[in-house]
């Protein structure tokens, strides 16, 4: 059995538990009194408003007055006369039980009736001597300051009660935000610091029911360190009278190990400054402050893997290229010497090859790290979109008719404007897109290449007539070491990542329409020049 507590060392005991039965019965009969009372007689029910009609309302002031003249008539020959304080007094309960207007549709009611059974001539409603006009005068006056009085007081009571059901509802909304606030809530008494109110995440966090906090202390639940702890700050709170904001406290709670907690304590003052409780607001940054140690734990290692890589890019781009340069140097030698053996020859040819493979794949690993650190400048100019075809074409053109491939070239769409960014990094762009297509297109096949000003982007596009790209493949085809047709061989997959890199840089957009056996259409934007008489920008 639960024993309800007044203080830390006061306790009384609880009332002993009804049988089930007994129980059922007494809260019946009390829930149907309680329903009698505030719809026939209680006049401050649910929001300061009868519950009661109209009509009703006037049916018991004019039954409480009936009854109060009966009872007037019975004692009437006893007292040797009519006596006004039991007719007075049923209209005050009537007035109480109906209003303003029932009470005064009673104090109508006595008045009749007194005129017409208690004041002499009796039996008669007009008629009067004088010692029965004053009697009557004198009902009739304290019978309005009767109704007047009861009218006012049963409108304070209304007041009343529709304040007590605004501070009811008040209280409860208090609690229902404290109670499902996330932040944990808690209330002790100033005097000797014991819990008055825990909420549903400080119950949570700690691990102790509310109602076996209450009443009790920090000393009863945690250790002495760490109760120590919060005395003090609970005491410096009160005599400081301010707000104590805790950035990091531990505690230990009851089954969630030891919880790391920023905690603020404010003290809550009595009319006459001094401290009645203290109010505290905790914040759980266990997880918090684990996620903040685990991200600069990741951020350290990617700093060091950064570093690590920078490195290795220092090699790459410094100590391998000299090696590839004087071989390139001494196949350029040997390739004069073995004019006359063709096998000599082909061997020089393959050692060429690679080489140039080799230094290609440096400076592609060397430019997509430049890229994705954001260190590459871009030279930017305006440059003629003709000009860069025709380096295009006199280094493609070659390798296209070695497969008897048709490549065309057409910048009538460019309407004579020039593209805005480093040239070298644009034809970079062209020429890869270019170079795979002749790979991927078959003999006697054609590949178009265009340019398009399309507002203030100009598009390039590099259309062949290959096998295509196998759908599901698209959607990764621009990710590094990613190719279209996985058939291929002798490339790292870092042309289109680059690509993507470098038109990205300039600002621009790239993507591929394909379809299986239909062949396959990339294409990039670049910004291009203002029109004449148009600021940079401007819409064309």
């Amino acid at each position: 059995m639960s024993v309800p507590s007044l203080g830390p060392d006061i306790e009384i005991p609880g009332p002993v538990p009804l049988p089930y039965s007994e129980a059922q019965r007494a809260i019946s009969k009390r829930r149907r009194f309680d329903s009698f009372w505030s719809r026939y007689i209680d006049p401050t029910t649910y929001e300061g408003e009868p519950n009661r009609s109209k009509a009703l309302r006037y049916a018991f002031a004019l039954s409480t007055m009936t009854l109060s003249l009966l009872v007037n008539a019975l004692l009437a020959p006893m007292l040797g006369d009519a006596v006004l304080a039991i007719p007075l007094g049923g209209l005050i309960f009537g007035t109480l039980l109906g209003g303003l207007g029932p009470g005064l549709a009673s104090l109508l009611l006595g008045i009749l009736s007194e005129k017409y059974y208690f004041i002499p001539p009796m039996g008669q409603l007009f008629a009067i001597t004088p010692e029965g006009a004053i009697r009557l005068a004198i009902f009739i006056a304290l019978g309005l300051l009767n109704v007047s009085v009861s009218n006012s007081f049963r409108e304070a009571f209304r007041q009343i009660t529709r304040d007590r059901v605004a501070l009811k509802s008040a209280s409860h909304l208090v609690d229902a935000i404290v109670e499902n606030l996330p932040a944990i809530v808690f209330v002790k008494e100033a005097k000797h610091l014991s819990f008055a109110l825990i909420n549903r995440a400080a119950e949570h966090t700690f691990g102790w029911r509310r109602e076996e906090m209450r009443g009790k202390t920090d000393y009863d639940f945690f250790s002495k360190r760490e109760a120590d702890f919060f005395r003090a700050k609970d005491l410096s709170v009160l005599d400081s009278g301010k707000l104590v904001e805790i950035p990091e406290e531990t505690v230990q709670s009851r089954d969630r190990g030891t919880r790391l907690l920023r905690t603020r304590k404010v003290p809550i003052l009595g009319e006459s400054g001094e401290p009645l409780y203290l109010l505290g607001i905790s914040e759980d940054i266990t997880e918090t402050i684990a996620a903040e140690n685990e991200r600069k734990r990741l951020a350290a290692e990617l700093e060091v893997s950064v570093r690590a890589r920078e490195q290795v890019l220092a090699v790459v781009s410094h100590d391998l290229k000299n090696p590839l340069s004087a071989i390139r140097i001494a196949v350029d030698g040997l390739q004069q010497q073995s004019a006359g053996n063709v096998r000599m020859a082909g061997l020089v040819k393959v050692i060429r090859s690679s080489a140039l493979r080799m230094e290609r794949l440096i400076r592609d690993i060397v430019d997509l790290a430049a890229f994705e650190a954001g260190s590459l400048a871009l030279e930017r100019k305006q440059e003629d979109v003709n000009a860069i075809f025709e380096d295009a074409r006199l280094e493609m053109q070659p390798l296209a008719e070695r497969k008897s491939i048709r490549l065309s070239f057409d910048a009538s769409g460019a309407r004579n404007r020039s593209v805005v960014g480093e040239r070298n990094r644009i034809y970079q762009v062209l020429s890869n897109l270019i170079s795979n297509a002749i790979r991927h297109t078959p003999e006697r096949g054609a590949i178009s290449v265009s340019a398009q000003l399309r507002g203030q982007e100009m598009r390039f596009e590099v259309r062949d007539t290959g096998p295509g790209i196998p759908p599901e493949l698209v959607p990764h085809i621009f990710k590094r070491y990613q190719k279209g047709d996985s058939t291929q061989s002798g490339m790292a997959g870092l042309g289109l990542s680059i690509a993507k890199a470098i038109t990205e840089a300039h600002g621009g957009r790239i993507g591929v329409e394909t379809a299986p056996n239909a062949g396959a259409a990339f294409w990039f934007t670049i910004p291009a020049e203002p029109a004449r008489g148009k600021a940079f920008g401007a819409t064309a």
